[in-house]
């Protein structure tokens, strides 16, 4: 409980809300950089799953 803390016995976080939220950010910014690196890859990944997807549901049309 919290009326139970003692400050010379327990031991508090180093970090507070800014470092959860600044970690977070920084979380982000990650996950995006790796997108913005790999974009080309993953939209060439796009297109192949789309496609593929595509030829399932409608087949391929052959002209005779």
């Amino acid at each position: 409980r919290y009326s139970d803390f003692n400050p010379d016995i327990d031991q508090v976080a180093a970090y507070g809300i800014g470092g959860l939220i600044a970690g977070k950010i920084l979380a982000k910014a990650g996950f995006f950089a790796v997108i913005l690196k790999f974009w080309k890859f993953i939209a060439i990944g796009a297109v192949a799953l789309f496609s593929s997807f595509r030829k399932k549901i409608f087949g391929n049309k052959k002209e005779a």
